[in-house]
């Protein structure tokens, strides 16, 4: 229930988390990602301790999602408690619902495959003058300064998490309606070993067997062409095997540029060869002896083939030297998020509560089992 009467209203301030159960279906091309996770409100009241009979205000926070992309999916909830202490009047409120819900995320990916995203959670409680809220804090016990995730519980796939953060964004701050965001930030980064061991060798070995064609004769011409030809084709097959993993967007990325090093040098290799078979043929040109039409197609040969294997080379150094770059500088700006504060690492698996431990001797019976005690205002699970 909402009050719109601010002389009748209550104010309160409330204290905010989340807890991401999963992240999964990061999507290159659709710019989003999906989230399981809950959210937690809690806040004091105060209720009339004079009569038996006094009553709470059914109340529970409004809020919404500003980059979410779908109506959520509400997994379960929302739990709405209190907890009144007749000695103080104060009333303990806790609010909570878990919800799977499809999010925008605004993703870089010019060094991909090498990339680091951040996914971005952003919530917001409107009318907060109307609401009676009077501010709006981080929860830094239920939650774990506002937020917290589980890795081994997540299906991040290709992703890897390398860190997250929760902070408070007014957007008018010092008016009634101050408008907070609450912005939960996870910070991932692509798994590159894949797309080395299988993408770009494979590549990189079926491109070593262009420079064969330097070894058919040049009286061979048609033969020089069908094999680069046939090593094109393999090539752009490749290509498109693996182009459901590629982004489809329409700028550079740090793999386009090397796809497109090689289809150049392969194009302009299969050229050359094809150059020099004719100049064998035609003699070397206008008045030129049998010695000098040899001559002239080593030569060319000699040229194509060092032009091009330099380019290759000198282009596939480049990009593998900037790949490193862009790998040791990410891992440098997460590590100085870390050690200042701003991003919290990702902790491993961890349970709260008292376990059971197994044992093939003694199994516990179904009574034994459920006297396992799991703080669940954590929303910790075993």
């Amino acid at each position: 229930s909402m009050n719109t009467d601010l002389s009748t209203v209550s104010f309160r301030v409330l204290r905010t988390g989340l807890r991401v159960y999963s992240v999964r279906n990061v999507e290159d091309l659709g710019q989003s990602f999906v989230a399981n996770f809950r959210i937690f409100f809690s806040w004091d009241e105060d209720a009339d301790t004079d009569s038996e009979s006094s009553t709470i205000e059914e109340w529970k926070p409004d809020f919404y999602f500003l980059n979410i992309m779908a109506e959520p999916f509400y997994v379960d909830g929302p739990l709405l408690q209190r907890k009144r202490n007749k000695k103080t009047g104060k009333v303990a409120c806790s609010f909570q619902v878990r919800l799977i819900g499809k999010f925008s995320a605004a993703m870089n990916l010019r060094h991909f495959p090498f990339d680091m995203q951040e996914l971005k959670i952003q919530l917001r409680i409107p009318r907060t003058d109307k609401q009676g809220v009077a501010g709006v804090g981080l929860d830094e016990g239920a939650s774990g300064k506002g937020v917290r995730f589980d890795e081994d519980y997540a299906q991040m796939g290709d992703w890897e998490t390398l860190g997250l953060s929760c902070e408070i964004v007014y957007e008018s701050p010092g008016q009634p309606n101050f408008k907070p965001d609450v912005v939960a930030r996870l910070v991932v980064a692509r798994r590159y070993p894949y797309w080395l061991h299988s993408v770009m060798l494979p590549l990189s070995l079926i491109y070593c067997l262009l420079w064969y064609g330097f070894a058919i004769p040049r009286s061979q011409g048609i033969d020089r062409v069908r094999h680069v030809f046939t090593l094109f084709s393999v090539l752009l097959f490749f290509k498109f095997l693996v182009g459901h993993k590629i982004p489809h967007i329409s700028y550079f990325t740090l793999f386009d540029s090397w796809i497109v090093l090689l289809f150049t040098v392969a194009a302009v290799t299969g050229i050359g060869l094809a150059v020099a078979s004719e100049l064998e043929k035609s003699g070397g040109g206008e008045g030129g002896s049998g010695g000098e039409s040899w001559s002239s197609g080593a030569v060319s040969d000699l040229v194509v083939f060092l032009s091009c294997f330099g380019a290759w080379a000198l282009g596939s150094a480049k990009l593998g030297w900037d790949a490193v770059h862009i790998v040791k500088a990410r891992g440098r700006a997460v590590e100085a998020a870390l050690s200042s504060g701003v991003l919290k690492p990702v902790p491993r698996r961890s349970f709260h509560g008292s376990l059971i431990k197994l044992t093939p001797a003694s199994t516990p019976t179904v009574p034994e089992v459920a006297e396992v005690q799991l703080n669940t205002t954590e929303g910790s699970r075993v």
